[in-house]
């Protein structure tokens, strides 16, 4: 909830140094390199803490160039940071209307599936998706918590109460009968998928088979209760990344990379991830991000940060681990050599 601003710190000799509340430090520095005409290592941005971004600090704001031109201009430190309500033509959410139509054998097996959205989360032979854009006096959406898997997802599941309430089918049921293993646009299996496992484990832990279909039959005391279930999917995106790891002499060890930490707990997944692979105690370790001078990352988003930058700290730890196991294999009556 935080508003967006920035601190250029004139350096002198044409360097500037930027604290801004953004999800990708390198992002900005080559945002503002590219604007102003700087050498990116005449640039550095930093932002260790974020409180909160949700898709709005995936990108360069107004108060990032503001800052800096003022900087460069007087030669002198500035600090701007946006008001309210300028912080909402940031971007939103845009605003949606869906249609879906859905057909299903007797069993509750889906036969057709019309869509004004996407789908990849049933199986289905015949499908017609369809998207389209309308022009409006209104400035760009963005994103915000992640653009259109909220609502399609919201949609479809609707959709599939309505049938299975038609079709007199279990709505846990309905959606077993009618998993998909695959991405039907793309026609590849998934790599990985663990929703009927959920599914599973969701229904014995909430108890699931005790839920009476007929509308108005259950009850705690004086108050009617009901039951629902709903699915949930986001893609499963890697994007490229890298990380350094630095292990000292009295075993504490130091990972770095040039991502974010929005409030997911990056900070702890670097360590956590170090800390196993090295075998170092949790305490030991010390996690660095949000600095553009730290190695490659991407922006913190669309839920690729672990999968990215924590299989880089992965491979950067076993690079260690080889240098050390040399290292020990050399030394003198080692225990080690030949190992």
């Amino acid at each position: 909830m935080e508003m967006f601003g920035a601190t250029a710190i004139w350096e002198g000799n044409g360097r500037i140094t930027v604290y801004d509340k953004t999800q990708g430090p390198l992002n900005c520095r080559n945002y503002v390199a590219n604007v102003f005409a700087m050498s990116q290592h005449a640039v550095r941005v930093l932002s260790p803490y974020v409180g909160g971004g949700f898709g709005s600090g995936l990108r360069p704001q107004y108060e990032l160039p503001l800052a800096v031109l003022a900087a460069r201009a007087l030669r002198r430190s500035m600090q701007v940071t946006l008001t309210r309500q300028q912080m909402f033509t940031l971007g939103y959410r845009a605003g949606n209307i869906q249609s879906l139509a859905l057909a299903a054998d007797a069993d509750g097996k889906l036969t057709s599936w019309r869509h004004d959205w996407s789908s990849q989360l049933y199986k289905c032979d015949n499908v017609e998706l369809v998207q389209k854009l309308v022009k409006l006096d209104h400035n760009t959406p963005c994103d915000m918590r992640a653009p259109g898997g909220a609502e399609g997802l919201f949609a479809i599941e609707c959709a599939m109460d309505e049938l299975a309430y038609a079709a007199n089918v279990d709505p846990l049921a309905l959606r077993l009968l009618n998993y998909s293993d695959k991405d039907q646009i793309e026609d590849k299996p998934y790599s990985s998928k663990e929703l009927r496992e959920c599914y599973r484990q969701g229904a014995e832990r909430f108890g699931w088979s005790k839920r009476s279909a007929k509308p108005r039959s259950m009850a705690e005391g004086n108050e009617l209760v009901g039951w629902g279930m709903a699915s949930g999917i986001w893609v499963a995106l890697q994007m490229e990344a890298s990380a350094k790891a630095i292990l000292t002499a009295n075993g504490s060890l130091e990972i770095a990379s040039a991502t974010a930490d929005i409030g997911p707990g990056t900070y702890t997944m670097m360590t956590q991830i170090a800390a196993e692979m090295l075998g170092v105690l949790i305490e030991h370790v010390t996690a660095k991000l949000g600095d553009s001078g730290l190695p490659h990352a991407p922006v913190e988003g669309g839920s690729f940060t672990t999968s990215s930058v924590g299989c880089a700290i992965q491979t950067a730890c076993r690079a260690v681990q080889k240098e050390l196991l040399r290292l020990a294999q050399k030394a003198p009556r080692s225990p080690l050599a030949g190992a």
